[in-house]
């Protein structure tokens, strides 16, 4: 699904590797057919294996630190768990503004931080709501 032009964002330099589609980076999880499409929204099965195991960010597939952003439904909070690997603060930024998947009223975008409160100013920036204490895998 693509965006009108006048309202595709800016892909960011970061993200320059990525294929382009319709004006959008493609994420680097997104699957492909045998014909070449890409299944926007879908996950590949192996490379989500790989980025929840080796820390890798679902939009970019580089190596994860810290900050990294979780993008969470509201129905997630209660159990305090997601189902999709993090991302960087840049790479959620741009989901935010270019993914239709994505809806800020049904998402919380939650940072999970080393603790201190010193990017807590920059994570303001990507309209970050919520923090998260602990990172574990069940």
């Amino acid at each position: 699904m693509t965006q009108p032009a006048s309202t595709v964002p800016p892909i960011p330099l970061w993200l320059s590797h990525l294929p382009v589609v319709g004006g959008l980076a493609v994420p680097w999880i997104t699957p492909r057919t045998e014909d070449g499409r890409y299944l926007f929204g879908g996950l590949h099965p192996l490379r989500l294996r790989q980025a929840i195991t080796e820390y890798l960010c679902s939009v970019c597939g580089r190596a994860l630190d810290r900050p990294m952003v979780l993008l969470m439904r509201l129905a997630d909070l209660p159990r305090q768990c997601v189902s999709e690997p993090a991302l960087h603060p840049v790479c959620a930024a741009y989901t935010q503004a270019a993914c239709p998947m994505v809806i800020l009223r049904e998402f919380a975008i939650s940072e999970v931080s080393n603790g201190s409160n010193s990017s807590a100013d920059a994570a303001t920036d990507y309209g970050i709501s919520a923090w998260v204490r602990e990172l574990r895998s069940s």
